[in-house]
């Protein structure tokens, strides 16, 4: 959890340092950074270890967590 902390606080700064820059490349690395953004928040969600995540908190699979994670700006921690 504290390495997924660390990682969402770098994506958060580098959002930062983006600023409104507006260029194709600002462009696709707002989306880039946009979408390690909620990688990092479904990992934090998350309450179990599948396929290529795998938490030591959570190190088992638990079939009643196998689902589709949905993140909306309303819904994300």
């Amino acid at each position: 959890d504290h390495q997924l902390k660390m990682a969402l606080q770098t994506v958060l700064e580098l959002q930062g340092a983006l600023g409104n820059a507006f260029s194709l490349d600002s462009l696709e690395t707002r989306n880039m950074l946009t979408v390690a953004e909620l990688i990092v928040r479904s990992a934090q969600m998350r309450k179990e270890s599948r396929g290529l995540h795998y938490t030591t908190n959570y190190p088992a699979q638990v079939e009643s967590e196998r689902h589709d994670t949905i993140l909306s700006p309303a819904t994300a921690p």
